[in-house]
């Protein structure tokens, strides 16, 4: 609940959603979070995802030209627009006030491993069950494995694991 009223805050800051309601933003502010931790625990270049999401939604209008588009389209290009610019903001906020989302945590992790300590506490680990990870969990399940502080048990079917010529 405090990462939704964390965006709400941070859409308060961003031009082109500032002005819209509560109400409006419950409608969405779910989804983005959402779609902010998956950027996230992607390890994704939210900059470069971003724009390319405005470029992709903007090019949706083609042959609209601008001055003859309705203010329905203008919101939803503004929208997309400030997407960007509004995780940005979320993710300094959040960062700001000691908070994090769970995607956000295993970003900062995975990018931190070589200076930070948190795993020290612990002797070993094992990872076991798992059949798909996300990037950052790679990284992080990866860099504890390579220094023999972890040991990563696979469910997988042998048929797979023993020909050759299966993926």
């Amino acid at each position: 609940f405090e990462e939704l009223l964390m965006l709400y805050q941070a859409t308060r800051e961003v031009e082109g959603i500032r002005n819209r309601s509560f109400e409006d933003f419950l409608d969405w502010g779910q989804v983005v979070l959402s779609d902010f931790n998956e950027v996230d625990t992607c390890l994704t270049d939210a900059s470069l995802l971003f724009r390319y999401l405005n470029e992709v939604k903007t090019l949706s209008l083609w042959g609209t030209e601008p001055e003859k588009r309705t203010e329905f389209q203008n919101q939803f290009l503004g929208f997309y627009k400030s997407l960007g610019i509004l995780y940005h903001t979320w993710k300094k906020n959040m960062e700001a006030s000691g908070l994090a989302s769970t995607g956000l945590a295993f970003r900062w992790v995975s990018e931190h491993l070589g200076t930070i300590r948190i795993f020290d506490a612990w002797e070993h680990f094992v990872f076991a069950g798992f059949n798909a990870t996300t990037p950052a969990e790679d990284r992080i399940i990866n860099a504890l494995a390579g220094t023999g502080k972890a040991d990563v048990f696979y469910d997988a079917d042998e048929y797979y694991l023993n020909d050759t010529r299966q993926e």
